[in-house]
C-alpha cells in the first residue's frame, strides 16, 4: 500500500474534514510506507530476542528517572509505576486494543485518582 492509498480512501469518506481542504496527508512517510506489509508486520510480531520493541527497555528508563529523583534536586516530582499493562502488551496495537486505554490503567487511572 502506498502512502497517498490510505489518504484517498480518508478524503472519499469525509469530503467536510480540515485536512482535506488543507491538502495534508494523514499519514507520514516515514520507512514503514515504502515496505511491504510482510516486512512492516514482522516488526510487531517477531519474537524475544530478535524484536526490537521499544517497551522491552522500560525498566532501564525507569531505573534512569528513579536515580534522578534520588537526589533530592525535584522533591515535587514523584515517580509514579504505571508500566506494568505495556510490559504485558509490548507489541505495537491500536488504541482500541491498548490495555493502558481499556482497562483504565496507568496514566488514565492515576490521572483521575489525582483529579
Amino acid at each position: 500500500m502506498e502512502q497517498a492509498q490510505p489518504d484517498h480512501l480518508y478524503y472519499a469518506l469525509h469530503p467536510d474534514s480540515k485536512y482535506f481542504h488543507a491538502k495534508e496527508s494523514l499519514f507520514s512517510d516515514e520507512t514503514p510506507w515504502n515496505q511491504s506489509p510482510t516486512e512492516y508486520v514482522k516488526l510487531f510480531t517477531t519474537l524475544l530476542p530478535e524484536r526490537n520493541y521499544p517497551t522491552t527497555i522500560i525498566g532501564e528508563y525507569n531505573d534512569a528517572f528513579k536515580a534522578v529523583l534520588k537526589s533530592r534536586k525535584y522533591p515535587d516530582i514523584r515517580f509514579l509505576l504505571i508500566d506494568r499493562p505495556t510490559l504485558l502488551r509490548p507489541d505495537a496495537h491500536a488504541t482500541g486494543d491498548c490495555l493502558h486505554i481499556m482497562s483504565g490503567a496507568g496514566v488514565l487511572k492515576a490521572w483521575s485518582h489525582y483529579i
